[in-house]
């Protein structure tokens, strides 16, 4: 005998989370050519496949930065909406990680050379994600960052399937490619 309420029926926002949350995990244990599924192929028409996996590779594998990346809070999900052929629903998420510069691991690194300067890299990493983000510890010698991202969501039947693209201002003009306008408004308001 099987109860039919022990079937969990997922709603579509249920679905996107848990899509979410895998792509994501996948970057955090920096498992790029798995994440790359979870990724809208209009990229890969732009950027090879093998060259996005080459990149994410080269940030997060630098042996010069250490990052540690803890899992994302998923603060909101906007209503799934159809444009042209595909649905489309933005998520806002935020982020903790920390970030060490191996300054001995740099490839122009000179041990005569002073270490550059804490208190410039905080200023920087302030200017981009916001003052009341950024700390430094003086003991692990890691700036603590938080970080609060947009991603729209990208799906053929809005239900499943759910692909991802950073609505980052850094790459606006790779979203411009792939994004409608509309989605691209409401993920940078």
């Amino acid at each position: 005998y099987v109860s039919l309420s022990s079937f969990k029926v997922m709603n579509p926002e249920s679905i996107l989370r848990n899509d979410f949350d895998q792509y994501i995990t996948f970057i955090i244990n920096k498992k790029f050519e798995s994440c790359t599924q979870f990724m809208p192929q209009k990229i890969f028409d732009i950027i090879p496949k093998k060259s996005v996996v080459e990149m994410m590779e080269k940030t997060m594998n630098d042996p010069s930065i250490s990052y540690i990346m803890s899992e994302p809070d998923v603060t909101n999900v906007s209503k799934i909406e159809k444009i042209e052929d595909n649905y489309y629903a933005i998520l806002k998420y935020s982020m903790r990680m920390a970030i060490k510069y191996n300054w001995e691991k740099m490839p122009d690194y000179n041990p005569r050379d002073d270490e550059p300067d804490n208190e410039t890299i905080l200023i920087a990493l302030k200017a981009q994600f916001g003052k009341e983000n950024v700390s430094y510890n003086d003991s692990t010698k890691f700036f603590n960052v938080s970080s609060y991202k947009k991603v729209a969501a990208i799906s053929k039947n809005g239900n499943s399937d759910w692909k991802f693209a950073v609505l980052d201002p850094q790459q606006i003009q790779l979203a411009k490619m792939i994004l409608p306008s509309k989605i691209i408004e409401k993920g940078l308001d």
